[in-house]
Order: structure tokens, then sequence, then C-alpha cells
């Protein structure tokens, strides 16, 4: 009885495993299928036009920034002064009438801050966050 009752158990534990791994593999083979059904499908129209308008924005903004960038160095540089970077913040005001229509009030104060974070916790920022800053500053107020 005690042998029988272990072969079972053992019996048990193989199909109980047997369905486990049929039913992961199942569900892998569906995240596959969704993920190229998802692939395949045509982008929504609202879709595109958010894209455009980000893309537009980038291409509006990008050389202007990167204008500045080009005069008063990087925006991520790590050994910049409380001095260079207020510069490069005037600059990013100064421009903002040329990225957004009637730029709010304030920016040059975000982007020195936003930079002094930036430059204090040594992390990368470039031409395109600096235009997603000024886009959502504007946007916010």
């Amino acid at each position: 009885f005690v042998v029988f009752s272990i072969y079972s158990t053992m019996r048990v534990s193989s199909v109980l495993a047997l369905l486990f791994a049929t039913s992961v593999e199942v569900s892998y083979a569906q995240e596959e299928e969704d993920l190229e059904e998802e692939l395949l499908e045509e982008p929504d129209e609202a879709d595109e036009e958010d894209e455009y308008d980000e893309d537009s924005m980038q291409i509006k903004c990008l050389p202007h920034v990167e204008a500045v960038e080009a005069e008063h160095g990087y925006f991520d540089d790590h050994a910049a002064t409380d001095d260079q970077l207020a510069a490069k913040a005037n600059a990013i005001a100064a421009i903002a009438g040329q990225i957004v229509e009637n730029p709010k009030e304030g920016l040059k104060e975000v982007v020195h801050a936003k930079l002094k974070n930036i430059r204090d916790g040594k992390l990368p920022y470039g031409a395109r966050d600096m235009c997603s800053l000024v886009e959502v500053h504007n946007a916010e107020l």
C-alpha cells in the first residue's frame, strides 16, 4: 500500500508538472501572437497626430536649443558653474518665443533649477530634453 501511495504521488506530480509546462507554453504562444497582431496593426489616426505634433515641436525647437548648447556648453556639463548654468537658462528663456507661442513667465528659473539638478546628480540631459522642458513648462501654466 505504501509503495502504491508513493508511486501514485509521483505520478500525480508528473502530471501536474506536465500540465503546468503546457499552460506556460500556451500562455507564451498567446503573448507572441498578440505581439505580432499589435505590430501588424494599422496605427490609429490619433496616434499619428500626437507623433506629428511632438516631432514638429522637436524640429522647430532643436536648432535653437542646439545653438544655445554650441554657444554656452552642454546642458549636462557636470563641471559647470552656477554662472554658466544661469547663462544657459537666460539663453533658453531668450529663445523661447521662437519655440512656443506666448512663452510663459518663469521659464528661466525652471531651466536654471533643472540644470542645477542635472549637474549635481551627474545626470544626462540633451537638447531634446530641453525642448521637452520648454514645451511642458509652457503647457502647464
